[in-house]
């Protein structure tokens, strides 16, 4: 064909998007791949539209027409394929919340048997890009129903997938990596600090207030909890130096591990930001779920051949968001050998043959006293990954702080547990302890453990719960929890609480006051006018759910909840 044959190519039209705009004279001559290209553009976030028109424009130039759509195919495919309302923002994701739960309404009307509505609602949910709920002791069926039918259930589910698709669509794409968006995509980055804000907002518009007329707004009290990053990297140091000081009296050695995924789970290369021909499509979530797999085989050998093993693992994102651990591990020497065999062998358990697995999944450092601390190793890892304090930048050269966000953000996209002690006592009965002020007489055992809690002694504390290795029920001194058949907001029995703390014989009541939580007065004697009423906080979060009064509750379960007392599960509250 002789150019003067070739057909013109029109202008971009006014309503394209800025992604399709910047490559818009890349096509093929008659313009389909500008046709197909507009389909896919207006189902993704306007800034991934313009990033991944970038890389489109590069893998055309390199390597072709072929490759530069078949990557954008793959990179599209969780926008296309997920069922979720990926460019609502957060009016639009209620509203959609909304139009759900009424479709769940109707579904239920469509069935007389409970079970198939049950079964109905979670084919529904499938549908929707949510995964269905699963009973359990704490779920009843009916109250699997009423969570469907509910607005706000939906909201969160629904922003919670969001979020996990939308990144899966940024690693596909190359936008998350060290040369891009580091450990988590901009995109998110950005919805998670418009929820702080919101949450935050809530948080301050609600006081709770007790029988003796304490009050508080609950963004004062969760600024008092371990939802405060301050707050939470001082009582993980705390901890960490009290089991290094236990280790080192009893005479345990240290070692620093590192745990990492096999090469499918890689998306990019490190140096280079390009992309990795064994990787496999894997999300960091289910990196997480192979690490998880990997650390109980090696922790049930261990106990099955009697080692001591006590620690802290610390999960944290490569470049390109694949999680990877350090475990801090305290052992005998007698132990040793064995341990690391175990640790060695489960390592390369999965694609142990593939290049450079020897050195890149796994690593072991015996941690020389005379040249630093188990703490030192681990001080780092812990301010990085909570908020970068003590520490100026990360291992890539990136600002700590920043990146300390960008770490948090990665871990609440994903679901992961950052931070988990292993063979210590537990710390919710160290929090509880902290709780009590005066002498226990009566009990030399649990004197001995308030005064080590009390003086932020965690190696006492170690020593007052009968050491390390055992499980809870051999303990000296457990939680107390007492059941309420209160019913919450899905007309289930709320369940065990947590009162205080018991050896058997000797009980301490912990949690004395009753709790209420109303809107804050914005001015003395004016309620705030905004219509709206709140419900609990989940444990030790302070996270506040808002729904507007009667709209919200199809079943008839709500009440006024600003005169509902409630028993609060916040640290800080007695």
């Amino acid at each position: 064909m002789n150019v003067s044959d070739m057909p013109l190519m029109p202008p971009a039209p006014w309503h394209v998007t800025p992604g399709e705009r910047a490559i818009w004279e890349t096509s093929d001559p008659y313009g389909y791949d500008r046709e197909w290209r507009h389909e896919l553009f207006e189902k993704l976030p306007l800034g991934f539209g313009e990033k991944l028109a970038g890389q489109y424009r590069k893998d055309w130039r390199g390597e072709g027409r072929k490759k530069a759509n078949t990557r954008l195919r793959i990179t599209a495919r969780p926008f296309l394929e997920s069922g979720l309302p990926l460019l609502a923002d957060e009016d639009q994701l209620v509203q959609q919340a909304r139009i759900k739960a009424d479709h769940c309404r109707r579904i239920m009307s469509y069935h007389a048997d409970s079970r198939k509505v049950f079964e109905a609602l979670c084919v529904y949910a499938v549908e929707s890009g949510i995964n269905p709920i699963k009973l359990s002791a704490a779920i009843s069926q009916q109250g699997a129903i009423r969570r469907f039918c509910w607005d706000d259930w939906w909201k969160r589910q629904l922003r919670k997938a969001q979020g996990m698709a939308i990144e899966t669509g940024a690693i596909y794409g190359g936008l998350v990596q060290n040369r891009r968006n580091i450990y988590v995509s901009d995109e998110n980055l950005e919805r998670q600090r418009e929820q702080s804000r919101r949450t935050r907002s809530i948080l301050e518009s609600l006081v709770a207030v007790n029988e003796l007329d304490d009050s508080y707004t609950l963004q004062e009290l969760a600024d008092l909890s371990v939802s405060n990053p301050v707050i939470l990297r001082n009582e993980m140091m705390t901890r960490i130096m009290g089991t290094e000081l236990f280790a080192d009296t009893e005479g345990f050695l240290a070692f620093f591990l590192t745990l990492t995924c096999p090469s499918r789970f890689h998306a990019r290369y490190s140096k280079s930001g390009e992309e990795n021909p064994n990787y496999d499509g894997s999300t960091p979530k289910q990196g997480q779920a192979y690490l998880n797999k990997i650390w109980s085989l090696m922790r049930s050998r261990w106990k099955d051949h009697g080692l001591e093993v006590f620690g802290v693992r610390i999960a944290e994102p490569h470049h390109d968001g694949t999680p990877h651990w350090h475990i801090l591990i305290f052992l005998k020497e007698k132990d040793k050998d064995l341990c690391l065999d175990f640790f060695k062998k489960y390592a390369l358990k999965d694609s142990p043959d593939e290049a450079g697995a020897l050195i890149r999944r796994f690593k072991i450092e015996e941690i020389d006293k005379s040249r630093g601390s188990a703490v030192g190793y681990v001080a780092k890892y812990i301010s990085k990954n909570i908020d970068g304090y003590g520490v100026e930048y990360d291992e890539l050269g990136n600002d700590a702080a920043s990146s300390a966000e960008r770490v948090r953000t990665w871990a609440k996209t994903w679901g992961i547990r950052q931070f988990q002690f292993f063979g210590v006592p537990p710390v919710t009965v160290w929090r509880e302890l902290r709780r009590i002020h005066s002498e226990i007489s009566g009990s030399a055992p649990l004197e001995r453990a308030r005064q080590a809690a009390d003086t932020g002694n965690w190696a006492e504390y170690i020593y007052a719960m009968d050491g390390v290795c055992i499980s809870r029920d051999e303990r000296p001194i457990a939680l107390i929890k007492v059941w309420s058949d209160k019913p919450n907001r899905y007309d289930e029995p709320v369940g065990e609480i947590i009162v205080g703390v018991t050896t058997g014989d000797i009980t301490i009541q912990t949690r004395i006051h009753v709790w209420t939580i109303g809107k804050k007065v914005i001015e003395e004697g004016v309620p705030n006018s905004d219509d709206h009423t709140y419900s609990t906080w989940d444990e030790y979060t302070g996270a506040i759910t808002r729904e507007p009064k009667g709209s919200n509750d199809p079943l008839g379960l709500e009440n006024n909840f600003g005169q509902r007392p409630v028993l609060t599960y916040l640290e800080f509250c007695q």
